[in-house]
Formats: C-alpha cells, structure tokens, sequence
C-alpha cells in the first residue's frame, strides 16, 4: 500500500481510519489528510471555511475606527507642515505677502505647536516692519521670543523692530540708541553699521549740528569697509543716508524708493554712495 492509502496511525486512541476532529470511523475508505492526520470531507471544510471569530471582527473594526480617527486627528499636522513648506518657498521667491498668509494658516491649524506660532510671527513682523509699521511687529516680535528666547534671530528682529519704531516716532535719540545695541551685536554688519550712521544723520537733519554729521561720515566710512558693503541693498541704505545728510530732510524708504525709483545716481540728483 502507498502512503496516500496507508493506515494512518492512532490518535487520541481513536480507530486507525477515525477522522480525527469528528471520530467518525470509515473503514477502509482513504481520508484525505490534514497536517498528516485523517480527516473527513465534511470536517475539512471547517477547517477550510472556518469563520472568523466574532471577537477578531469586533477588534479589526475597532483598529480600522482608531486608526482613520487617528488620521482625521493627525492631518491637521501633515496639512500644516505642507502649508510651512509652502510659505517657505514663496519667502525664497521673494514673495513676503503670500508666504505670511500660509505661515499664519499652518500655525492656525496646529495651536499647540508653538514652534510654527514663532515662525508665523516672526515672518508677519518682517512684513510689517517693510511696511513701516514697525509698533505693530514689535509685540508679534516679542511674542516669537517668548517662544524660543535661545533664537538670536528673533532677539535681532525685536530689535530692529524697536528702532524702526522709535524712527517712526521721530525718536531719533532712541533710534541712536538701539541702532548702537545692534551693530555692537554684529559688528561684521554693514547693514547694523549704516543703521548707527543713518541715526546720526537724522540727529543732524533735525539740529543742523555738524558733530552728528560727523559721526554719521565716519560711521559711513567704517561700513563702507566691511565685507558684503558692494551688496545693493548696503548702496540703497547708504543713498538714503548721504540724501539726508545733503537735504537734512527726513523721508521715509517708501517715499523715497517713490521719488527715486532707479536711485539718485541715475538721476543725476547726487552721489548713489
């Protein structure tokens, strides 16, 4: 006899042809076999159609409900990020405006992420500051350092924001004050620098004191030095500057970049620095 036709050993004491699930005895009838034992047709579909268990439905229908709430929960993350990404982007195309709107949107969406709240403040003060509406920056400002008071960028911003507004004011004392604090915090700045210049020269446009005009040129002349002083923004700033210290009239950069839209130079209104 083959093996597919040979008796099949005992199991569980039962008859050598016993199906071993239902003990059904068939003689010399061949049992097909399941894991090497006996077993009848009507046993075998069991085993081979067997339902699942409620219990195993119940807790795959719980883990399918956890896990779309769970999704539903966390998209507001996945969504907020994308919306940084985004804001982000639009910031390395130039596009101040657009970027503040996705930034302010991404940290709308997630409030109990504080990090994306700095980010959203701290880029929404830019804008305001390039609007010259600095008192308003100032508290969104202070806001992003309260945050993450280890972040010098957000300390420089608040005060830069601080001698916008004091400018604004017509506070030119201190404007010269805070304009000080931060070229002493970057002194490789030739930007900072210009900001100490660019006070004296409102002090002098104000008092017609040559001694703040003197200290505006020799300010002047030490940014002039430093390194990124040939950047256009450094020979914008420092137009303005020399425009003030020539007219002793104080203008702001918008009205400014108004009257001279392709710099003073190329009007032939005076030096472009």
């Amino acid at each position: 006899m083959d093996d597919a036709n040979g008796a099949p050993p005992q199991v569980d004491a039962r008859p050598a042809n016993a199906c071993f699930r239902c003990g059904t005895q068939y003689g010399s009838v061949a049992l097909a076999r399941m894991a090497g034992l006996p077993v009848c047709d009507a046993c075998a579909s069991f085993f081979r159609n067997r339902p699942f268990p409620v219990w195993i439905k119940v807790a795959f229908t719980a883990l399918i409900l956890l896990a779309v709430l769970a999704f539903i929960y966390n998209q507001r993350f996945f969504f907020a990020h994308v919306g940084m990404i985004r804001g982000l982007h639009e910031l390395k195309n130039g596009n101040l405006e657009r970027a503040v709107t996705l930034l302010n949107a991404s940290a709308e969406r997630v409030p109990e992420e504080p990090e994306f709240r700095a980010i959203a403040r701290y880029f929404q003060a830019a804008l305001l500051v390039n609007q010259e509406r600095s008192g308003e920056a100032i508290p969104l400002l202070k806001e992003a350092v309260a945050i993450r008071p280890d972040d010098p960028a957000y300390a420089l911003a608040l005060l830069e924001a601080e001698a916008g507004f004091a400018y604004e004011r017509k506070d030119y004392d201190r404007f010269l004050e805070v304009a000080q604090t931060l070229a002493r915090r970057q002194p490789d700045n030739p930007i900072a620098a210009l900001g100490v210049a660019s006070a004296h020269a409102c002090k002098y446009a104000v008092t017609g004191d040559e001694a703040p005009k003197t200290l505006a040129e020799r300010q002047i002349e030490a940014a002039s030095k430093m390194k990124e002083a040939d950047e256009p923004a450094f020979a914008e700033y420092l137009d303005r500057i020399r425009y003030r210290l020539e007219t002793r009239e104080i203008i702001s950069r918008g009205e400014y970049l108004r009257r001279f839209p392709n710099g003073r130079s190329t009007q032939g209104a005076g030096g472009g620095g």
